[in-house]
């Protein structure tokens, strides 16, 4: 009988290890700027976002502004022109964590349309 109980509290200790948390909103350090929530507005009017979704989207655009800013102050060329193709892919893989699949295809086609690559004012379309 001992050992029923035993087993029976271990595998339901388990079970409640196991689930799945709800989704905690960490805020972050980072001021958004007016260009970031411009952004964010004119995403979340094709992308239909939740509040908690909008948040996190918000301070992404941002970070991933900041890091493009970064990029062109630091490098230039060709260098330049593969550190943005990078900086987009990496926005492109986190956006995923929290967009469902419809929202990351319009995202991705949005995206060259709101923010494409430039140098020296020159959009770039291919690497």
């Amino acid at each position: 009988m001992k050992t029923v109980f035993i087993t029976l509290i271990t595998i339901l200790s388990f079970q409640s290890f196991g689930q799945e948390r709800g989704f905690m909103f960490i805020p972050m350090e980072v001021p958004i700027t007016h260009e970031a929530k411009n952004l964010a507005q004119a995403y979340n009017s094709e992308l239909a976002l939740s509040v908690d979704q909008y948040l996190i989207f918000e301070m992404k655009i941002q970070n991933f502004l900041n890091r493009r800013n970064y990029t062109q102050e630091t490098m230039n060329g060709r260098t330049l022109l593969e550190a943005l193709y990078e900086i987009r892919n990496q926005e492109i893989m986190e956006m995923q964590q929290f967009l469902n699949v419809n929202q990351l295809d319009s995202y991705v086609k949005l995206k060259q349309r709101l923010q494409p690559i430039r140098i020296d004012n020159r959009v770039i379309t291919a690497l």
